[in-house]
Formats: structure tokens, sequence, C-alpha cells
């Protein structure tokens, strides 16, 4: 994985180093 920049950077470690398409199905899990 290649840094985009530091937007990037600073948003995959508040979420945990995981993907935005990876936190939305979270979230549609936790919604059902």
């Amino acid at each position: 994985m290649s840094h985009k920049g530091n937007k990037n950077d600073k948003s995959n470690k508040k979420v945990g180093k995981k993907t935005h398409k990876e936190l939305e199905e979270l979230e549609e899990k936790l919604k059902k």
C-alpha cells in the first residue's frame, strides 16, 4: 500500500488501517 498523502495516512490510523470500503460494510452490519 502506498501513501497518497498525509490526509489518507491520518484517516487510516484513525480507523485502524481499514479501508473505507471495509468501514462502510462494518457500519451496514451494525445497522442491521
